[in-house]
């Protein structure tokens, strides 16, 4: 298990509060709706865990704050990004702070394959990319590919 879990667009906090149920000691999710924030704050307590940090903000806008903070090898980054993808800037924050392990859950191919791009000519490397058909006789589905540093 890794040392810190960061969760970017972290919504309700679905993703970090499993991380945390599994042992994860530092665990930030941040997320621009406010009103997931409060939601996400909501079910740490409802589910009694600690160690939690959710930050309500635009991730563009603290990525370079929350990542460098974080021990690179033992850390993960999820990113569970709206369909435009993440931004630019937060990639670079990213490979910056140089985490593990990238995590990134994503409604749309076509940005998952420039941002993946991104990150390997930053060196990481794709390990496994799994599709999810999560909304039957859809053309929607959610993809999960998994990325470790070089």
């Amino acid at each position: 298990a890794p040392s810190v879990f960061i969760d970017l667009y972290c919504g309700v906090g679905v993703f970090a509060l499993a991380a945390s149920k599994q042992g994860v000691p530092r665990v930030i999710g941040v997320d621009l709706d406010r009103r997931s924030v409060k939601a996400a704050y909501e079910n740490a307590v409802r589910l009694d865990l600690d160690g939690l940090e959710f930050i309500h903000a635009d991730v563009t806008s603290v990525a370079d704050e929350v990542l460098p903070d974080i021990n690179s090898s033992g850390s993960l980054v999820l990113i569970d990004p709206p369909r435009r993808g993440v931004e630019r800037s937060v990639l670079d924050a990213i490979v910056k702070a140089g985490p593990g392990c990238i995590v990134y859950v994503s409604c749309a191919a076509d940005t998952l394959a420039r941002d993946i791009r991104i990150l390997g000519d930053a060196g990481y490397e794709l390990d496994a990319v799994q599709l999810f058909d999560m909304f039957p006789r859809t053309s929607l589905f959610e993809t999960v590919a998994i990325l470790s540093a070089p």
